[in-house]
């Protein structure tokens, strides 16, 4: 099995340094020529389904890079990024992040994610199981996979 993964292209809130988290943030003119410009290097390839984040970002991705494509677009919720709770929509520099992301500080909050739930959940069930779980449960040679998980997961 071959499995190809892309990272959503560019909104507004990405140039900004907002937390965007679960927000349903579109992409803006750069995310659209990024996710162009990736469909272009990605035309010769062959993908029998797309797996994708149901957030809009990641569905206008998908949409075209599979442009002019038969490929089914399938949107799985466990591609999401991590919930940011109340710091949805604020700048990096208008909270400790650095606490955010430290997995040993194992901070709570009252709605945004804790690291280490979102670290089991996240990335040991979202995506862990989940792309090893294509072996088994699906019948495609070929995926791509298109999410909304940030550089820190």
């Amino acid at each position: 099995m071959k499995v190809t993964f892309v990272r959503h292209g560019q909104t507004e809130w990405n140039r900004l340094g907002k937390q965007q988290g679960l927000a349903d943030i579109p992409l803006d003119q750069t995310g659209i020529e990024q996710a162009r410009k990736t469909a272009q290097l990605l035309k010769d390839e062959v993908f029998d389904c797309v797996y994708c984040s149901p957030l809009k970002r990641a569905r206008q991705t998908a949409q075209m890079i599979c442009e002019g494509r038969n490929i089914p677009i399938i949107l799985e919720q466990r591609l999401i990024e991590r919930d940011m709770g109340e710091f949805e929509g604020m700048t990096w520099h208008q909270f400790d992040t650095r606490a955010f992301w430290d997995y040993t500080a194992d901070l709570h909050y009252r709605k945004a994610e804790n690291i280490r739930d979102f670290d089991t959940a996240a990335v040991a069930v979202r995506c862990t199981d989940y792309y090893f779980g294509f072996d088994c449960y699906y019948p495609y040679n070929t995926l791509l996979i298109i999410s909304c998980l940030n550089n820190n997961t």
